[in-house]
């Protein structure tokens, strides 16, 4: 069985720092080999964003987990984990151009928490069209290009919004 409960709240509106606080729960007990294996974790955050001028932004996310999976007799040891992270972005316009920078994990050394650099640009033709490319570099050990240790394997996506009527976004 597995149970998952997750809740936020954020507020952009009351002050210049837009800031949100979130939570998620998961505990599982999978059964492995005719063996249940207990897993249960906590996650918890703060994230902090501010406009520093009409065109350039940043923010900071810290973050905390702690969770617990039992030994078993499969081979698998007991694992504690209680550690906490932060991710760091930022955002530069000009005009329709938007350009954006992320860093995740910054200073994780957990596989649960990815070593990433994430960077977008978009740009919007009016209020009718905009287009989109990121790219996602993960550090992670298990995303390295197969052969190569020291190269990290870039995953790219792009996109395209129309907006019709004002009211209705097409992706």
């Amino acid at each position: 069985s597995a149970h998952m409960a997750a809740g936020s709240i954020v507020d952009s509106l009351t002050t210049d720092v837009a800031a949100g606080l979130y939570v998620h729960y998961l505990s599982s007990s999978p059964e492995l080999g005719g063996e249940q294996l207990d897993k249960s974790g906590l996650e918890g955050g703060l994230a902090l964003a501010y406009p520093i001028s009409e065109g350039f932004m940043l923010g900071v996310k810290g973050k905390y987990l702690n969770a617990d999976q039992e030994a078993s007799t499969l081979g698998d040891d007991a694992v504690a984990i209680n550690d906490f992270s932060f991710d760091a972005g930022a955002i530069l316009r000009f005009g329709g151009l938007a350009l954006g920078v992320t860093g995740n994990s910054l200073n994780a050394e957990l596989p649960e928490w990815r070593k990433q650099l994430g960077l977008g640009a978009g740009y919007a033709f009016g209020t009718t069209l905009v287009l989109e490319f990121d790219a996602l570099l993960d550090f992670d050990k298990n995303q390295l290009v197969p052969g190569r240790r020291d190269e990290v394997a870039p995953r790219y996506s792009g996109g395209i919004e129309l907006f019709l009527d004002g009211s209705y976004a097409l992706r």
